[in-house]
């Protein structure tokens, strides 16, 4: 059975991409924590279960996103930004709470709006529409 795409086609790219983001930065997390997170001055032992569940969210959404990638599935597509973007409030409040990243909070708050709510946001409203059809 062929599989009907009735989204716009920069939603799928905005998932791949979120795939390959999530993943790396899974990997990155588990096998060199010190890059990732290179503005902590820490023992990076010491907070190996931190980051090794940070590593565990990023990498089961990036398979999250890489699922609903291939599967073109407007309800996968839907959930999986649903969760993203609680996922991002709070990352972006952890963030600016913690001054964990060395950049001006609004620098960093446009950032986020721009790369992430603001694509996130309007693909659910898309994949929305896309369900309500069906």
């Amino acid at each position: 059975m062929k599989i009907r795409r009735e989204f716009p086609k920069w939603i799928e790219y905005y998932t791949l991409f979120l795939a390959v983001l999530g993943i790396g930065a899974g990997l990155t997390s588990y096998l060199a924590p010190h890059l990732m997170f290179s503005n902590i001055k820490v023992d990076f032992a010491e907070i190996s279960t931190a980051t090794g569940m940070f590593a565990a969210r990023n990498i089961a959404f990036g398979i999250m996103a890489l699922w609903a990638y291939l599967s073109k599935e407007p309800k996968y597509l839907f959930l999986l930004f649903v969760g993203r973007i609680v996922t991002e409030i709070q990352d972006l409040g952890v963030i600016i709470s913690t001054e964990a990243v060395p950049v001006p909070a609004i620098a960093l708050v446009l950032v986020w709006i721009a790369f992430f709510l603001v694509p996130e946001f309007l693909a659910l409203k898309s994949l929305n529409h896309t369900l309500k059809q069906k």
